[in-house]
Formats: C-alpha cells, sequence, structure tokens
C-alpha cells in the first residue's frame, strides 16, 4: 500500500515548521511585538484573498470524473473560508489600521512568489497542487493559548486576534478533513511529487514572510 500523503507532507514540512517555529519565538520575544503582529496580519490578509480564487480555478481544471470528491471538497471549503480577508480586515482595525490602508500596501516578494507560483503551478502544472499549498496553512493550527497569552504581554485587544483564535478551533476539524481527503484521494505518482513540491514551495516561502517581518529594525511599542 502507498505511503498516505499527508503522512508523506508531515514529514516535508518538519524543517520548515522548525524554521518558522524558529523565527516567530524571536519575534514574539521583541518588544514591539504589536507592530510586528500588524504587519503579520497585513502580509496575511495579501494571500488570504486570494484563496477562494485559487480553490475555484482548482476545481475548475479538475475536470476528470475522478477527481469528484476533490472538486466537492474544495467547493465545500471555498464556502467555509469565504470572507476571511475581511476577519483580517476588522482585526487589523482594532490595530488602527483602516481597511483602505491596509489594501493600498505592498506585499512582500515571499507572499508575491507564494500566491504568484500558486497560480503558476495550477494552469501549468496540475490542479492538484492546491492541496499542498492548503495543507501548509491549515495542518498546523494555531496555538489559542499561546495567543492570548501574548495578547495579555503586549496589551493587543483579543478582538485584533480573533482571525487566528477561530482558526485556531476551526482548522482543527478542517485540518482533520484535509487529511482524509488527502489519503483518499487517486492521485497518480506525478500528482503525488507535485503535490509535495507545491507543499514545500508554499512553506519556503511562509517561512520567507516570518523572516521578511523579523527583520524590521527594532522600533518603540
Amino acid at each position: 500500500m502507498s505511503e498516505r500523503m499527508s503522512d508523506i507532507l508531515n514529514v516535508e514540512m518538519v524543517p520548515f515548521l522548525l524554521d518558522r517555529g524558529r523565527t516567530w519565538m524571536g519575534i514574539n520575544q521583541r518588544e514591539d511585538f504589536k507592530k510586528i503582529y500588524a504587519q503579520l496580519l497585513i502580509e496575511t490578509y495579501h494571500y488570504v484573498k486570494h484563496s477562494c480564487l485559487l480553490m475555484d480555478l482548482a476545481q475548475s481544471l479538475m475536470t476528470e470524473e475522478r477527481f469528484l470528491p476533490l472538486r466537492d471538497y474544495l467547493r465545500g471549503h471555498i464556502g467555509e473560508e469565504q470572507g476571511h480577508d475581511l476577519w483580517l480586515l476588522q482585526d487589523l482595525k482594532h490595530l488602527g489600521r483602516s481597511a483602505d490602508e491596509v489594501r493600498d500596501t505592498f506585499p512582500c516578494d515571499p507572499v508575491v512568489s507564494m500566491v504568484g507560483g500558486q497560480y503558476f503551478l495550477i494552469r501549468e502544472i496540475s490542479a492538484a497542487s492546491i492541496m499542498g499549498y492548503i495543507y501548509v496553512l491549515e495542518a498546523q493550527p494555531p496555538n489559542s493559548e499561546h495567543l492570548r497569552q501574548l495578547a495579555a504581554r503586549y496589551s493587543i485587544p483579543l478582538e485584533a486576534m480573533s482571525t487566528l483564535l477561530e482558526h485556531s478551533d476551526i482548522d482543527v476539524s478542517h485540518a482533520h478533513a484535509l487529511k482524509e481527503t488527502l489519503d483518499s484521494a487517486p492521485f497518480s505518482d506525478r500528482e503525488r511529487a507535485i503535490l509535495v513540491r507545491s507543499a514545500t514551495s508554499t512553506a519556503s516561502q511562509l517561512c520567507g514572510l516570518f523572516r521578511t517581518v523579523a527583520a524590521q529594525p527594532v522600533s518603540p511599542a
């Protein structure tokens, strides 16, 4: 029996999770964490607003009958993810950043590469690549207790963490459904390899996003 797709991805993600974890720990020790957190939310907004567009594009290109369960999964997940970019704008409002101001910002290079690369992979390589992208963004939900501790330490209103706190709950069930879908989908060997490449590329760019934000000079909180 072939190794489960979710197990393959779990192994592939280890070095990226360690990298991102080290960067995150450095960020949340900074005295200007509140400012850095706002910047992370802005970058997250720039890729989250493409989530449903990417999934819709991928499902529209999955024309083979064997992909019907995947199409159903993606259509359902689009409904679950709809409007999450607006959640982030609301969180940022509680940090003093207006929606117009956020929309006018330019995403960092890793976000441009992460989103743009996924459009390329879906259109030019295989629509199945979207599953690797989703896996990276949803398979490891944030820890709600850790978020609440940071909010208390840096005087961040919990309303400004509503998106992450919500995902700390809903992404647990989303991760379970995602892994079941990945493990039951009839991917070819080539598609499995593409899915891994999509996931590692996404994870690499996500680590780059964190490093880019962490590289900002320390400023008064």
